[in-house]
């Protein structure tokens, strides 16, 4: 098993591509947060709260996207250039290196996040003391849990963009699908739902958007409709576990 974590390791951190989302998941989210940071006018009036908000949570929801493209390139680049067959003659037992992908891609996702919240954080900070305005993931308005919910869903975003892509095996289809159900079919969906039973607590269903929630800095008791931050991370896990589920199954069954 350990070898075939290592070799999962030397292919997701050589493989150019996958380089270059990572750091597309870390440099643009920092752009974003430089950018709020300058352009913010009078910072110093702003809470704490609502500065961490729009610097560091705001700009990082990128990061799980592109950390599900890293999931989904981390299987989907073997089944395009057809080297997946000679990983699994290497290693006949297919659930190993299934298992070994899911570990380093997950461990990836979570650590592109984590990176990238810090990157954003600090340079964010550097720039708004140098305008005499202060904000610190110590102060009581920023809520520390939102942080690392922001982490749990690029994490989870990794998870589910290797599953689609174990089950699809094309990344030019599963890539699309994942950026564009929780960004357009659910926005869509919200809005119908929202407009024909008047209350937003049906939409609590809907998995991506649900899941968006583990990194809201807002405290919710679920009285809007929502499951509350860990019922929210719940379902949507739930939501991913089906998803690598299904793929896994699949990869087992078919010819590579």
């Amino acid at each position: 098993m350990i070898d075939a974590v290592r070799s999962e390791w030397i292919k997701l951190r050589t493989t150019r591509a996958t380089v270059l989302f990572i750091g597309f998941a870390v440099a643009i989210p920092v752009i974003f947060s430089v950018l709020s940071a300058v352009l913010t006018k009078n910072p110093q009036d702003k809470s704490s709260r609502e500065l961490f908000n729009n610097m560091v949570l705001g700009p990082c929801y990128f990061t799980g996207f592109f950390a599900g493209i890293v999931g989904a390139l981390g299987i989907g680049q073997e089944y395009r250039h057809n080297t997946i067959r000679v990983t699994f003659t290497a290693d006949p037992r297919r659930s190993r290196v299934l298992a070994a992908k899911l570990i380093v891609n997950t461990l990836f996702g979570l650590g592109i996040g984590l990176v990238a919240l810090l990157l954003c954080l600090g340079v964010s900070s550097t720039i708004l003391n140098s305008r005499h305005a202060h904000m610190s993931i110590y102060d009581p308005g920023v809520n520390l849990s939102a942080f690392i919910g922001q982490v749990v869903l690029c994490g989870l975003f990794t998870l589910a963009g290797f599953g689609l892509c174990s089950a699809i095996r094309q990344p030019a289809a599963a890539i699309p699908i994942l950026l564009v159900w929780p960004l357009v079919v659910e926005s869509i969906l919200f809005g119908i739902i929202n407009s024909a039973t008047g209350s937003e607590r049906a939409t609590r269903f809907l998995p991506f958007r649900e899941g968006f929630r583990i990194a809201n800095s807002d405290t919710f008791d679920g009285s809007s409709g929502a499951f509350g931050r860990l019922g929210a991370g719940l379902y949507f896990g739930i939501f991913v576990a089906i998803i690598v589920a299904i793929g896994w199954v699949l990869t087992l069954r078919r010819d590579a």
